[in-house]
């Protein structure tokens, strides 16, 4: 066999990590929407918009509509939450973060 080259090797590396931080990232979302499912008191949920390495809750949204969603909002010092319905509705704000 011919040895590989190291850049080979470290595009490899990079490659499952991404493999790896996604199935992280699905087994997160399936056990959280297996939480909601398992709460149908919960009504109000406050959630947020991922950054990187965070899951991506977004999906949510779709898949429960009976639920009313809320999202964090920065304008100057003063952090809020609004009502979202659809992931449409966010907006990048501050640090690029929808909101």
């Amino acid at each position: 066999t011919f040895p590989r080259p190291a850049h080979d090797k470290a595009c490899l590396r990079k490659q499952m990590r991404g493999l790896a931080a996604k199935h992280r990232a699905e087994t997160d979302l399936a056990n959280i929407a297996h939480w909601i499912s398992g709460h149908p008191g919960c009504r109000r949920i406050a959630s947020f918009a991922a950054l990187p390495g965070e899951p991506h809750l977004l999906p949510l949204l779709a898949n429960f509509i009976d639920r009313d969603w809320y999202f964090p909002t920065v304008r100057g010092d003063e952090l809020n939450f609004q009502r979202v319905v659809r992931e449409t509705e966010l907006q990048p704000g501050a640090f690029g973060i929808l909101e």
